[in-house]
C-alpha cells in the first residue's frame, strides 16, 4: 500500500529528522536498555503485533478506513507513500495512546495492556513515555517563537488562556516558523517539554477551519467528561486527514484572522542603516525571531488566536529588507507601525502584490516567491 522512506529521508512524521533517527529507528533488544524513551512505540507495537494481530489489524483498519477516511477520499494506493506512511504513523501512536482491542469479546484498552504486567520489556523512561502517551491529550497549537537549534514555543489554539509551552525540539525548530499550526501530543521528560512523535500540520489557509472544527465536534453537550480527551483527539484527526487528502477549494479566500480577501503584500525596503535596523528589531517587544533571520508580529484575531501579522525577513539582495502580509488591511496598517519602528534606517522602495490562487496553482508558500 506504501513505499517505506529512504534512511535518510526526511521522516514523513513532520518532526524534521532523518528516518533513521526518528520512526525508522532499530526497535531491536538493544532499544530497552539505552535509558531513553526512544524506540518505545515501536517496541509496544511489535509486542502487540506478536499476540494479537488479527484483532489490531481489524481496530486500526476500522478507525482509519471507515471512522475517519473522507467518504470521497482518494483510494488508499493512490495516495503519496509517504503521505500514506506518516497517516500510519499518526494512526499507530493513537492506537498506543488511546486505541482499545477486542481480546476475548471484550475490549481491552491498549495503553493498558502494554503497562500491565506481561507487556512488552521496556526500561523505566520508556514506560513513562507509553503512560504519558494514554495521559497526555492531542492538542492544537500555534508556533509563536523558534529559537534556532534549540526549540520552539507552542500557544493552545483552543484556549488561549492556557500559558504557553517551551519544546525543546531542535528538528522542529530547524523546519518551523511563527504562525505554524500543529496537532500534537505534548510530553514531559524531566525539567522539559517534548513531542510525542504523531504531529498533523496544518496549512496555514485551513488553520481557523481546523480550529473552529474542533470546537465545533466539542460543543456537543453529549460528550461525557471522561471522553472529552478522546473527542478533542478524533475531531484533531479527522479534519487533518480531509486536508491532507482531499483537494483544496480555493473558491473564496479569505484569511481566518480577519475574515477579509486573502491577497499576499510584501512591501521592499532598502537598509540604510543595518545596526540601526537590527536593534530596533531586536529590541522590539512585539516582535519574535522567525529562527531564520527574520522577525515576526504575532495578533489577536477575532476568533482570540495569535496568528502572524506581518513578517520581517531579509531581502533576496544585499541591503535590501522585505515586510510580508496576508491582506491589504493588514500591509496598510502594518506598513506606518514598522516605519516608525524602524525610524531611518530603511527607505520604503515598492509594495508588490500576489494572487494567492496563482501563488498555490504554483505549489508556492508566499514567502518563496
Amino acid at each position: 500500500m506504501s513505499s517505506k522512506p529512504g534512511r535518510n529521508d526526511p521522516c514523513p512524521c513532520g518532526s524534521g529528522r532523518k528516518f533513521k533517527l526518528c520512526h525508522g529507528r532499530d526497535s531491536g533488544p538493544e532499544a530497552a536498555d539505552d535509558g531513553t524513551h526512544e524506540g518505545a512505540a515501536r517496541r509496544a507495537l511489535d509486542w502487540l503485533g506478536n499476540r494479537h494481530r488479527k484483532a489490531l489489524e481489524r481496530e486500526t483498519t476500522t478507525l482509519l478506513y471507515e471512522d475517519l477516511w473522507p467518504e470521497d477520499g482518494p483510494h488508499p494506493e493512490d495516495v503519496d507513500p509517504q503521505l500514506m506512511h506518516q497517516i500510519l504513523v499518526n494512526i499507530n501512536e493513537w492506537m498506543l495512546a488511546a486505541g482499545s482491542i477486542e481480546i476475548r469479546k471484550e475490549m481491552q484498552p491498549i495503553n493498558a495492556m502494554v503497562l500491565a504486567d506481561g507487556g512488552p520489556p521496556l526500561n523505566p523512561a520508556q514506560r513513562e513515555f507509553i503512560r504519558q502517551l494514554g495521559t497526555r491529550p492531542l492538542g492544537l497549537y500555534y508556533v509563536t517563537e523558534v529559537v534556532a537549534r534549540e526549540g520552539v514555543k507552542l500557544v493552545d489554539a483552543l484556549d488561549p488562556a492556557v500559558p504557553p509551552v517551551f519544546v525543546h525540539d531542535v528538528a522542529l525548530s530547524d523546519s518551523a516558523d511563527p504562525g505554524l499550526l500543529l496537532g500534537c501530543r505534548i510530553l514531559e521528560t524531566g525539567d522539559r517539554h517534548m513531542l510525542s512523535g504523531a504531529v498533523y500540520p496544518f496549512p496555514e489557509l485551513g488553520a481557523g477551519h481546523a480550529i473552529d472544527g474542533v470546537r465545533e465536534h466539542m460543543a456537543h453537550e453529549d460528550i461525557p467528561a471522561e471522553e472529552r480527551m478522546y473527542e478533542q483527539g478524533w475531531a484533531i484527526m479527522a479534519i487533518w486527514l480531509d486536508h491532507a487528502l482531499m483537494p483544496f477549494d480555493p473558491s473564496a479566500l479569505l484569511d481566518e484572522g480577519t475574515g477579509e480577501p486573502l491577497v499576499f503584500v510584501t512591501d521592499h525596503y532598502r537598509v540604510a542603516g543595518g545596526d540601526a535596523l537590527k536593534a530596533a528589531l531586536d529590541g522590539c517587544a512585539d516582535l519574535q525571531s522567525d529562527g531564520d533571520g527574520g522577525w515576526v508580529r504575532l495578533g489577536a484575531g477575532a476568533d482570540g488566536a495569535m496568528r502572524p501579522v506581518l513578517h520581517v525577513r531579509p531581502g533576496r539582495v544585499a541591503s535590501r529588507l522585505e515586510v510580508f502580509y496576508r491582506t491589504e488591511a493588514l500591509a496598510d496598517e502594518g506598513q506606518p507601525w514598522f516605519e516608525a519602528l524602524a525610524g531611518t534606517s530603511v527607505k520604503h522602495l515598492s509594495r508588490e502584490r500576489a494572487d494567492p490562487l496563482e501563488t498555490l496553482r504554483e505549489g508556492l508558500e508566499p514567502d518563496e516567491r
